[in-house]
């Protein structure tokens, strides 16, 4: 019987009546951690969250010339742009692109113009019969060959308008700086189009 830390009745010397108990000792060190248990059942699917905003352009499309033309300049003449590039919410009629809503749509065109003669040409977008000046492209046609006395010129420009629903947009090109009617030809085409596209929902 170990009694060197209680005084307890059975020990020898110890008082019956009086029974004291050994001070508690310090705790042991924490075990090892358990295995991991079993992985839980998968919970129950959430619900549907709501539908986001639709991707993509809303109006889109543009015309081209499928085919080289010649055009005599007598001031400001319209680009025949007779075929339709796939599209929506726009309609190709008379070589003009025309929107069925009002938004910002970017403008985009471009041109090779064959002369036979040096001529500064100059190219800009209409908007129901009204030049738009910032898209105005003014280029001098460069001598491309010397047997044949050939100028070409690539006018392009591209811009951001405000338009109204049914705004019809056109290409027109006319020689600067001379009084005189000059021939040129327009390339087909990637050589004469017009691209539009409505940038707001």
């Amino acid at each position: 019987m170990n009694c060197n830390c209680c005084n307890r009745s059975g020990c020898p010397g110890a008082s019956p009546a009086v029974v004291s108990f050994c001070p508690m000792g310090p705790m042991g060190p924490a075990g090892p951690v358990g295995a991991t248990g079993a992985t839980g059942a998968t919970g129950p699917t959430g619900a549907t969250g709501p539908a986001g905003s639709g991707g993509g352009l809303t109006a889109y499309g543009g015309a081209y010339s499928a085919a080289a033309q010649t055009l005599v300049l007598t001031g400001s003449v319209a680009v025949p742009l007779g075929s339709s590039m796939p599209g929506t919410g726009v309609s190709v009629s008379a070589g003009a692109v025309t929107v069925n809503a009002a938004g910002d749509y970017e403008v985009f065109y471009a041109l090779t113009v064959t002369s036979s003669v040096p001529v500064t040409l100059a190219a800009a977008v209409t908007v129901n019969g009204t030049e738009i000046a910032q898209t105005r492209s003014v280029m001098p046609a460069a001598r491309t060959d010397a047997a044949t006395l050939s100028y070409v010129a690539r006018p392009a420009g591209s811009t951001v308008l405000s338009l109204a629903g049914g705004s019809a947009i056109a290409l027109t090109l006319r020689a600067e700086n001379t009084a005189s009617p000059v021939t040129v030809s327009v390339g087909g085409n990637a050589d004469a189009f017009l691209i539009i596209k409505r940038l707001n929902s």
